[in-house]
């Protein structure tokens, strides 16, 4: 190591000598070997100083010329990945990882009111980019207010994301000369923008795509140009589609008699849904649905007589005030509406980097009243802040303890506002979250709208309209566009306390994870599932309400004939996002149901599961599949389709002694529910009349009339009994399907 050198010239060449790609922490153990002495807190900051994307660097290059990394600033050596402890630094390359600007910005709170951004190019803007699409592709052009979708005269088709700021394109295949950086794979199986299903269905789910971004006009002619002029097969990055593109409808039911796998298909069904072509194993399809389902991409419920309206779309539930330890009463989404909240997800704010939990406490937090202080909200989204309105807009810079904090509470505060409270708050914001602490910023006890990383130490921010002066720099890493449910984050619920640690049990950090991780925001807009086990259990007409309307597929948001209406408790606006699905199952043999209203079986595919025999095999001698064919001839002719047995009852059936137990436990006393108890009916179906009464399930003992009743002629009823003995024999079963005389 040449001592000579600057000491960022020095971390320059660690990086290399470490194989081109290094943290802080492994650079500083490297120079340690050459100066022992050397603090780690100088190294850090020489390599976020030469990392073009680093937001030290507003600072450093904010009173330097030039501000633009591709004008040959001689700092702009590095790139950083990911943030805090754990960033990696690389070679910084103009092709590969973009022109980034420090520029003037009003409200940045660096030191010199600069912030920095990646640019595309001077003039290549979204709306250049769609004007020079618009131009090449005139007679094949679909739009929303999301994207803009086009089609070559190969039919293969892109699409322009519009609402964001960087020119993004939706591509079948990625041009060749794009560093993989900015290329986003998505294959068939995974869920994308919601716009491309009907205005760019080859790009939708079921086929590979990928997201493109480009940064100049030159790229994005290039990339066109081979675009119209190449085949699939021509591009070896991503594999041409095998998959067939979805085609499962919005609303489904599967019906049929009892043990015939209809809750069993379902789990097939919503993996067809969220993630088509996957044909892996039962016990991988299980692992994938439950993943999904802890993510909250699919949701299960089991309708019953008690379930309501209250319980899938929206009610008012009691709870008790964690401040006040009072009964209130608040307005709660069902699983219905949370699930349409989470479907309609969009980030509007992201810093597209990934971020590590490790060593992080995170907090809940309100800013303001959700509804009521909206500008404090935005303010602190705008301006990269938290603000919270304890203290009496004193300012509480240089505290050391809590008793601090109380007695300058108390020296500001008006007769009658002190409380315990304001100061437990105080202190957690000022001293307790530390910088690299997470924020999740709520909108009520049952939704959040933000998460953000701590960048700084206590502010004063003294602000003239309002008391929101206690404030800590804040690096938005997610702010959607509305609150998404608690379930999308929390175990529970949020308390109404302004701010308070999310401990392990209440907060889930494999969502949060998932959340900040940067392929969870092209999630946006992708397939949700509800499946409703025994949709006809409920009384649909009550629980649906106005929603049977708003389900229709022509009714969904984003479509021609779209509907929205105002929510009874809520009186929220409120429409059916097109990328909902509904998989419900319908038992067949209840008869304790009405059936199932007209308006519902209208909007819904219906599907018929019946009995699979074939999947059934011969257990000691006894053909099952032979059995169960008989056993429903019988019962069809007896009593209707309607009234079959499921084949899931024999499945994993492989001994005598196992099909004893299911008999006896489980076949004849569904019999006896469908036959209403007519014992001579029952025996039909067992084949007992032909049989050896050694044989025969079920028979009718002899009685004296006139030594049990002391008369005759009163008895107006058969008498049956169980013969416990036929259960242990292989003849009893084979005599059902093997027609033979009794031997009476």
């Amino acid at each position: 190591m040449n001592e000579e050198k600057s000491q960022w010239e020095q971390c320059l060449d660690a990086v290399q000598a470490l194989g081109g790609e290094a943290t802080s922490q492994q650079v500083w153990q490297y120079l340690k070997q050459f100066r022992a002495d050397l603090p780690a807190g100088s190294i850090n900051d020489n390599l976020r100083m030469l990392a073009v994307n680093s937001p030290s660097r507003t600072s450093h290059i904010a009173g330097r010329e030039p501000r633009r990394t591709d004008a040959g600033n001689r700092y702009d050596r590095l790139y950083m990945k990911g943030s805090g402890a754990d960033a990696t630094f690389v070679s910084y390359a103009v092709a590969k990882h973009g022109v980034w600007e420090v520029y003037s910005a009003e409200g940045a709170t660096s030191t010199y009111g600069t912030q920095i951004r990646l640019l595309q190019n001077d003039a290549f803007t979204v709306q250049s980019a769609l004007d020079f699409l618009q131009q090449r592709y005139p007679h094949a052009i679909k739009r929303t207010d999301k994207i803009v979708a086009f089609q070559n005269v190969l039919g293969k088709q892109l699409a322009l994301d519009v609402a964001i700021k960087s020119v993004r394109l939706w591509m079948e295949s990625p041009p060749a000369f794009i560093p993989d950086e900015r290329i986003e794979p998505y294959p068939p199986g995974r869920s994308r923008n919601s716009n491309l299903k009907a205005n760019a269905p080859r790009l939708w789910v079921g086929r590979s795509a990928c997201n493109v971004q480009f940064l100049s006009a030159r790229e994005l002619l290039a990339a066109c140009d081979a675009y119209d002029g190449d085949s699939p097969a021509a591009n070896p990055r991503i594999p041409p589609a095998m998959v067939a593109p979805m085609n499962e409808p919005l609303n489904q039911i599967l019906y049929g008699p009892p043990g015939t796998g209809k809750t069993y298909a379902t789990i097939d069904r919503a993996l067809a849904i969220l993630e088509p072509g996957f044909n892996g194993s039962r016990e991988e399809k299980k692992r994938k649905f439950d993943a999904y389902a802890a993510a909250g991409q699919i949701k299960f419920v089991t309708f019953h007589q008690s379930f309501s309206y209250e319980d899938f779309v929206e009610g008012i539930r009691a709870r008790t005030n964690d401040v006040t330890s009072q009964i209130e009463y608040a307005i709660e989404d069902g699983v219905f509406k949370q699930l349409c909240s989470a479907a309609r997800r969009r980030v509007v704010q992201s810093t597209g980097n990934p971020i590590s939990l490790k060593g992080r406490r995170i907090w809940k937090l309100s800013l303001g009243e959700a509804g009521i202080d909206e500008g404090i909200y935005e303010d602190c989204i705008k301006h990269g802040l938290a603000l919270i309105g304890f203290g009496a807009n004193a300012d509480y810079s240089g505290v050391g303890t809590r008793e601090d904090i109380a007695r300058r509470f108390q020296g500001a505060a008006q007769e009658g506002e002190a409380s315990d409270y304001p100061v437990t708050a105080l202190n957690i914001f000022i001293r307790q979250v530390q910088v690299g602490d997470l924020f999740v910023v709520t909108q009520g006890n049952l939704r959040f709208r933000a998460i953000g990383e701590v960048t700084s130490e206590y502010l004063y921010v003294p602000r003239e309209d309002d008391t929101y002066s206690q404030g800590r720099k804040v690096n938005w890493l997610r702010v959607y566009d509305a609150g998404l449910p608690y379930a999308e984050l929390m175990e529970n619920r949020f308390s109404q306390m302004t701010i308070y640690e999310l401990r392990a049990g209440s907060i889930s950090m494999e969502k949060l994870a998932k959340l900040l991780s940067p392929a969870e925001e092209a999630q946006d807009g992708g397939p949700r599932v509800l499946v409703i086990d025994e949709i006809n259990r409920g009384n649909v007409s009550r629980i649906f309400g106005e929603l049977i309307t708003l389900i229709e597929e022509s009714k969904r948001a984003g479509r021609p004939e779209a509907l929205e209406t105002t929510l009874p408790y809520s009186q929220d606006k409120f429409s059916v996002p097109d990328n909902v699905y509904l998989v419900g199952t319908m038992n067949t043999a209840d008869r304790s149901l009405a059936g199932l209203d007209v308006a519902l079986r209208r909007r819904f595919v219906f599907e018929e599961m019946l009995p699979r025999p074939d999947l059934l095999v011969t257990v000691d001698g006894i053909d099952l599949q032979q059995l169960l064919t008989v056993m429903n001839s019988r019962i069809e002719i007896l009593l209707g389709r309607d009234h079959l047995l499921g084949h899931a009852y024999f499945i994993g059936i492989h001994s005598l002694e196992e099909l004893k137990d299911v008999f006896r436990r489980q076949i004849l006393p569904l019999l006896q529910e469908y036959f209403f108890e007519d014992w001579e009916r029952i025996a039909l179906v067992l084949n007992d009349p032909c049989k050896d009464k050694s044989y025969q399930f079920l028979s009718k003992p002899t009685y004296d009339e006139q030594a049990l009743l002391g008369k005759v002629g009163f008895a107006n009823c058969t008498r049956w009994q169980i013969n416990a003995e036929a259960f242990e024999k292989a003849e009893s079963y084979l005599g059902i399907y093997k027609l033979t005389e009794a031997n009476t």
